[in-house]
């Protein structure tokens, strides 16, 4: 539309001033729209002179004149708005304007940003929404989880990670665990040994993966969990965590142990058998899936009671193959947020280590349409369970998620 192209010149035209008007000092008055009834003189303050000072050639009244008016084009008040076409443009002292369309778009692109930044948001509400949002970073909880557990907070996910990354809020992108640590995925080399254990080949064979399926196919309504174990610092006399975790719920729990010789193993699970009485250990470990790590290949104290009779069944996961059971290897991330790797485990008591699952399990999960891992167990098994395995519901706002949980502990 003719109208819209006269906006758009108008809004986005530049000036160009005369290059003659700041070389003579004579044209400075030609400019000034008051030029024809001027009669001011002596603004130099010179007292012998007594010329008008629109004519002199020494001064440029313009810059001692406060009556000075910039004389305007009549011709770029109109269409096209400009002077590109005009003839007098060489010739002219007047302030002269153009039209780029180049420039025009890096102006619009320009507005275009700018109106977009900052934050669409008064400062009482962004004051209550930094609070609630740096309180539980800082407690190492995700941004998912704290929109999800406070009614009150009416931005989406997305704006929040934005106002973090454009430090509108207290916290800061490096208070993300997962945001700035990522770390380049390992690359394993298949270079197995033909050399094996005997014993490791007769217990594996018969529990292979492939029989791990085989056994779902028989047993659809079967939970089955994952078995595996964390390392803190390395070294001699070092303790270990071993880990249990329900796919179905992500729930995990966690036993320290003194060393991985497979004798500490089978008593985590006498242990667990006498806690939980055997027709309950038997519907929580109908079978078991963990990697081929020796300390797991004592296949019968696992399976058989003390006094014989079976309990469970053991299987094995193909060697180098940690994504056929991903779950409890993503899981243990959690529990690196209060023991980072290369750090000794040592101190930590089981009851710390209870509180610590208890804290990770009342933690809201979006692969669980937003549920806890507590939740989906007590609704399966019961509270009761789950108070012989010292697992305690925590609310969302006291969950820490952070070393501070143990810290504070101690000090109570």
């Amino acid at each position: 539309d003719p109208t819209t192209i006269s906006k758009e010149i108008k809004l986005h035209r530049y000036c160009k001033e005369s290059k003659k008007s700041e070389i003579n000092k004579c044209t400075g008055c030609k400019q000034c729209s008051n030029l024809e009834k001027c009669e001011i003189k002596k603004l130099c303050n010179k007292s012998n002179c007594n010329k008008l000072c629109k004519s002199c050639y020494f001064e440029n009244a313009r810059n001692l004149c406060s009556e000075f008016v910039q004389k305007e084009c009549q011709t770029t008040k109109r269409f096209p708005y400009t002077c590109h076409n005009c003839k007098k443009k060489n010739c002219c002292r007047l302030t002269k304007f153009y039209y780029d369309p180049n420039i025009a778009q890096k102006e619009y692109t320009n507005l275009l940003v700018n109106s977009r930044t900052g934050a669409n948001i008064v400062k009482e509400e962004l004051d209550e929404l930094d609070r609630i949002v740096s309180e539980g970073i800082k407690k190492g909880k995700s941004i998912y989880s704290i929109v999800l557990n406070n009614e009150s907070i009416t931005k989406s996910e997305r704006t929040i990670y934005r106002y973090v990354g454009n430090r509108y809020l207290e916290a800061k992108d490096i208070d993300l665990r997962n945001k700035v640590k990522m770390k380049p995925r390992k690359s394993y080399k298949n270079n197995l040994s033909n050399e094996k254990r005997v014993n490791k080949k007769e217990t594996i064979e018969p529990r292979n993966y492939e029989a791990y399926l085989k056994f779902l196919t028989a047993n659809r309504t079967a939970y089955i969990p994952q078995m595996d174990l964390v390392q803190g610092l390395k070294g001699n006399g070092e303790p270990y965590l071993m880990t249990f975790l329900f796919p179905f719920s992500n729930l995990m729990l966690g036993f320290l142990i003194k060393s991985k010789e497979q004798s500490e193993i089978v008593k985590v699970f006498n242990q667990l058998e006498e806690t939980l009485g055997l027709e309950n250990f038997k519907k929580l470990f109908p079978a078991i899936l963990t990697d081929r790590g020796n300390e797991f290949l004592d296949a019968d104290g696992i399976e058989l009671s003390k006094d014989g009779s079976k309990r469970t069944n053991v299987f094995y996961c193909d060697p180098y193959s940690s994504c056929q059971k991903p779950e409890i290897e993503r899981n243990h991330e959690f529990f690196r947020f209060y023991s980072p790797k290369e750090k000794s485990i040592k101190d930590f008591t089981q009851d710390e280590i209870d509180l610590i699952f208890s804290h990770i399990n009342s933690y809201n999960r979006k692969s669980k349409d937003d549920r806890t891992p507590y939740e989906i167990f007590e609704f399966i098994y019961g509270n009761e369970i789950l108070e012989k395995l010292n697992i305690k519901k925590i609310d969302f706002n006291e969950i820490d998620l952070t070393r501070n949980l143990i810290i504070k502990h101690r000090n109570k």
